[in-house]
């Protein structure tokens, strides 16, 4: 969803805005435990301890969530809001806050957007998401009087029914708030700029293809896993016949798990680059060893427009490779040779990318000269290479967006259809039973390390909330089975403070 916008606003997907969270006197942290996961979509130097500086210095976190999260209960106040439902708490606010700045001739759409919110009067938003109107005015004072203020959301809205109106809505809340393009509020990295214009001009990001089946639209570059059953069973042009895996576990982390697990073995060919045998890996014809993070030479790529810190971090490989291990880009370079189909169209490149050990061998020198050429700090030296920092003031109206004239786009046609869609969720009758939420664990990397264990604490449980578990009339470890349209899932249950009453909370990527 998030790539989604970028693409609507900012006119590619590559550009998104950065919490400052180190100069910021108020973050506002919907759906996100950094506790447990670090967040997404936001680089935090020195990870999670990034709130203790800001908690540390004065300033205050309030967590959105459906649950008294790990994070919620370290750090800050928690606002307990019903599952599914931030959009409303979000419309609400930027309604009661519209005048503050809805006059800017750097942005182009947000009077309809604006008119969308204002129709969410903190009565109706809690009607529909279960924080108290007063609740909500008071949020809406303090995020006004706030100097600098960060807002963040991550996976718990993301995943949610209307995770990109929401995304786009706290976009425009900072915004109106002048916390847009702002110190300690949302800042723009000059270098995810650049990237997203160098990708352009390469080609990167720019596709226009739908699905075979469903005719779901590319979102950066890439279809929705949801459908990749479907592409696979479904005959005709085009058909997926192989796939390459690659540090993933796809029938742990798609929804459907059973269905695309009979997909998955259909297949002509199923290629694994990993550590280990995965649910996945275990279809797979071959299985290829993979370099881990101790074995190669890295940059920190993906990250860099998402950060504040100063520098793009490098790491040496620090032992020798263990028996056949090689790293991804060595693999599939020489697999695109072997199939004729070179990576970007180039033998030259897939040659350079296979060579062994060459990565390994350039980065560290790379990173030397750089810190010598561009005189990086003592403490900086052989750790990274400089690069300019984001700074306020530097992106709206300074041809930082890639939309066609240059402003951020608040609105647009794509988005009609989603007061339509508000309006009819909000009138429909809510299903019975529970409802069914992940959680991430601190083992787990997405979807790599699902099924892992380790000593101590089980954590393969279904979480309730202390009500629910005492109405079943079931006690702590007693084993329980979820069941949903799709399957069903048996496991111990525990009583745990701050689930909220209705919902089961279980690690994501559990299987039968």
């Amino acid at each position: 969803n998030k790539f989604a916008a970028g693409q609507l606003m900012h006119g590619t997907p590559v550009i998104h805005p950065i919490p400052d969270f180190e100069h910021a006197e108020l973050a506002f942290m919907l759906g996100t435990n950094p506790a447990v996961s670090q967040s997404s979509f936001v680089h935090l130097e020195g990870g999670a301890l990034t709130f203790d500086r800001l908690v540390a210095r004065g300033g205050r976190v309030v967590w959105v969530d459906v649950r008294r999260t790990e994070s919620a209960k370290r750090w800050g106040e928690l606002v307990t809001i019903r599952p599914g439902t931030d959009v409303w708490l979000v419309l609400a606010l930027l309604g009661l806050l519209s005048d503050r700045g809805a006059d800017d001739d750097r942005v182009a759409g947000l009077e309809t957007l604006l008119a969308l919110a204002r129709e969410v009067t903190p009565e109706r938003a809690e009607a529909a998401c279960g924080v108290p109107a007063a609740r909500i005015r008071e949020l809406a004072r303090e995020i006004d009087r706030a100097k600098g203020v960060a807002f963040h959301q991550s996976v718990g809205v993301n995943q949610g029914p209307f995770g990109t109106l929401t995304y786009v809505a706290l976009q425009a809340l900072a915004l109106v708030t002048g916390n847009y393009d702002a110190r300690g509020g949302s800042l723009f990295s000059p270098i995810g700029v650049w990237g997203a214009r160098l990708a352009r001009a390469v080609g990167l990001f720019t596709s226009q293809a739908r699905s075979r089946v469903g005719d779901f639209p590319t979102v950066f570059d890439s279809l929705p896993g949801g459908v990749l059953a479907d592409e696979i069973l479904t005959e005709g042009p085009d058909q997926v016949r192989a796939l390459v895996v690659i540090a993933g576990d796809p029938i742990r982390s798609i929804p459907g798990s059973a269905r695309l697990e009979r997909a998955i073995a259909s297949l002509d060919a199923v290629v694994a680059l990993d550590l280990f045998e995965s649910r996945t890996g275990a279809h797979a014809d071959v299985i290829l060893p993979a370099t881990s993070f101790l074995e190669r030479a890295d940059l920190a790529l993906p990250g860099l427009p998402l950060q504040t810190m100063d520098l793009l971090q490098t790491t040496p490989r620090t032992i020798p490779r263990v028996g056949e291990a090689r790293p991804e880009h060595e693999v599939l370079a020489e697999l695109s040779l072997a199939i004729d189909r070179p990576l970007f169209g180039s033998r030259l490149a897939c040659h350079a990318l296979s060579r062994e050990g060459l990565a390994d061998r350039a980065i560290p020198k790379i990173t030397a000269l750089a810190g010598r050429l561009l005189d990086a700090p003592a403490e900086h030296r052989g750790h990274g290479i400089p690069i300019p920092t984001p700074r306020p003031g530097t992106y709206l109206g300074r041809g930082g967006p890639m939309t066609e004239d240059g402003r951020v786009h608040f609105w647009r046609p794509e988005l009609d259809a989603e007061r339509e869609r508000l309006l009819a969720w909000e009138k429909a009758a809510r299903p019975d039973g529970f409802l069914l939420l992940g959680r991430r664990r601190r083992i787990g990397h997405n979807s790599w390390l699902h099924g892992g264990t380790r000593e101590g604490a089980p954590e393969s449980e279904a979480w309730m909330s202390p009500e629910d578990v005492a109405r079943l009339g079931v006690e702590d470890g007693d084993e329980i089975t979820l069941r949903t349209a799709t399957g069903e899932l048996s496991m111990p249950v525990r009583a745990k403070d701050g689930v909220v009453a209705g919902t089961v909370v279980v690690p994501h990527g559990e299987l039968e």
